[in-house]
C-alpha cells in the first residue's frame, strides 16, 4: 500500500523505466512496479520529470511523447544543465566510473541526464542502470541532495509505515546510493 504522504515530490524517469512504463507488456519484472510508480505518481499529482536526453533515446526507439499530463515536465540539457554536468562530474568522474566497464559514450549519456535531475531539482532519479548509481557515488555538491533509486526501492520507500519515520523524512540515505551490482 502507497502511503501518498511519503511520495518524492519530483521524480526523473530514465529512458530505460520509461520504457517499461509505455511499451507494450511482456511479463519482464521490472514492468509492474515502474507503472506502478508512474501511475502513483500522477494520480497523487507529483512532479514527473523527464530529461530531454531521455525522451530523444525513448523516441529514437519508436515511441511517441508520453501522453501529455498535468505534472510530466521535460527537462532540457541547456546551459544550466550544461554547467552542473561541467563543475558536478567532471571528466575525471567519468575516467573513475569508466573503469567499472562501461563505455564512455554511453557515461556521457548518463551524466547528461543526471545533471538534469540536478538542473529539474529532482528528488528522486528512477532507473535500472546501474551507472547512474556510480556516477552519484563519484558526484560533486549539485548531486547531494538526488537520491538514485529503482523503481521497487521507491516503492518499498513510500509503502513504509508511517510509524517507522514522519511523513517529511528525508529518503533515506542508504538507498541514495545503491551499491554496483
Amino acid at each position: 500500500m502507497i502511503d501518498p504522504s511519503r511520495l518524492p515530490k519530483r521524480v526523473m524517469f530514465d529512458t530505460n523505466v520509461l520504457s517499461f512504463v509505455f511499451d507494450p507488456p511482456t511479463g519482464r519484472a521490472e514492468e509492474a512496479p515502474s507503472r506502478e510508480l508512474w501511475d502513483a505518481l500522477v494520480a497523487n499529482r507529483r512532479d514527473i520529470l523527464i530529461p530531454a536526453p531521455s525522451l530523444a533515446e525513448f523516441m529514437r526507439r519508436g515511441h511517441k511523447a508520453p501522453p501529455a499530463v498535468r505534472n510530466v515536465e521535460i527537462i532540457p540539457f541547456d546551459t544550466p544543465a550544461a554547467l552542473i554536468l561541467a563543475t558536478g562530474l567532471p571528466m575525471s568522474v567519468l575516467k573513475a566510473v569508466n573503469g567499472t566497464g562501461t563505455s564512455m559514450t554511453h557515461l556521457k549519456f548518463d551524466s547528461m541526464i543526471m545533471a538534469c535531475a540536478a538542473r529539474g531539482r529532482a528528488d528522486v532519479l528512477v532507473t535500472f542502470d546501474p551507472d547512474h548509481p556510480k556516477l552519484k557515488a563519484q558526484a560533486g555538491r549539485a548531486f547531494a541532495k538526488l537520491s538514485v533509486m529503482t523503481p521497487p526501492e521507491v516503492l518499498a520507500w513510500v509503502a513504509a509505515p508511517a510509524a517507522a519515520a514522519p511523513a517529511q523524512a528525508a529518503l533515506p540515505a542508504t538507498m541514495a546510493v545503491r551499491p554496483p551490482p
